[in-house]
């Protein structure tokens, strides 16, 4: 996983850079390697993810019954939504271009291992092996957001990662 990452320079740049995030305006474009193909050239998804929000300090000496409500209790489901694109296949792998409309934790990874195309070295989401430099073919490609004081547009992109061209 690679990609681009963008800092605010200053603490009032960085909280109107949160604030693009949080108001949904600033588009991000990511480029996946997925083991087959998808069914169809392009779509999305809309689905509920869950997430567990607790630490596991604490419980080890919690009977299985109070474990398992702690866990509910501590489950968070939120509605996650993308689009994407086939680039191109080879049948074996496929290039997607992937638009997520919501950022939540590890989105993408989920939801194109429910597609029943897990990303390429993504052993956690159902990929069956690892990348030998134990990354996976997710990468940030481009990211267009206003500048600080929101008088222009900034759209920045990058060339896929050197190493994808074997898969593809």
């Amino acid at each position: 996983m690679g990609g681009i990452v963008l800092f605010g320079k200053t603490s009032k740049g960085a909280s109107r850079l949160s604030e693009q995030f949080r108001n949904h305006t600033i588009q991000k474009t990511y480029h996946a390697i997925v083991v087959g193909k998808p069914k169809e050239e392009k779509g999305s998804v809309k689905e509920k993810v869950n997430k567990i929000s607790f630490f596991a300090e604490g419980f080890t000496n919690k009977t299985d019954k109070e474990l398992l409500e702690a866990v509910k209790k501590a489950t968070k489901t939120r509605t996650a939504e993308l689009s994407w694109e086939v680039v191109r296949s080879n049948g074996k792998y496929s290039l997607l271009k992937i638009l997520p409309k919501t950022g939540r934790f590890h989105q993408i990874r989920i939801q194109m291992q429910q597609m029943g195309c897990p990303i390429l070295g993504d052993v956690k989401y159902s990929a069956k092996e690892q990348l030998p430099d134990k990354s996976i073919a997710l990468a940030a490609t481009a990211i267009s957001f206003r500048n600080a004081t929101g008088e222009k547009q900034i759209n920045l992109e990058i060339p896929l990662p050197e190493g994808w061209k074997k898969y593809l």
